[in-house]
């Protein structure tokens, strides 16, 4: 994956547009090539958008946190930003 700096666009609500600005370079996005079916690749692929929020204060860091909430319902993105204010010192966070 190219981790590049995310597009304003994806955030869903004016709370995600301000975490997004707030994280400035420490969020970076990517997309992730996924088969749709991976007993049959050549069925094709998919692109998944995937967010990572760097820890704020690297020295603190307990670990990384990887969010998928597994099908409809909810931008994990949004998620993603959202457990990042939450555990934005002591943790990497990937949604």
């Amino acid at each position: 994956m190219a981790w590049t700096a995310c597009d304003p666009s994806i955030a869903q609500d004016d709370y995600s547009a301000r975490a997004l600005t707030q994280f400035g370079d420490r969020a970076r996005c990517a997309t992730l090539r996924v088969p749709l079916d991976y007993a049959n690749p050549g069925l094709g692929a998919a692109q998944v958008a995937v967010l990572r929020v760097a820890a704020g204060n690297p020295a603190a860091r307990q670990g990384a946190i990887l969010l998928s909430n597994g099908g409809p319902g909810f931008d994990s993105l949004t998620n993603g930003l959202t457990f990042a204010k939450w555990w934005g010192d002591a943790c990497f966070s990937v949604g």
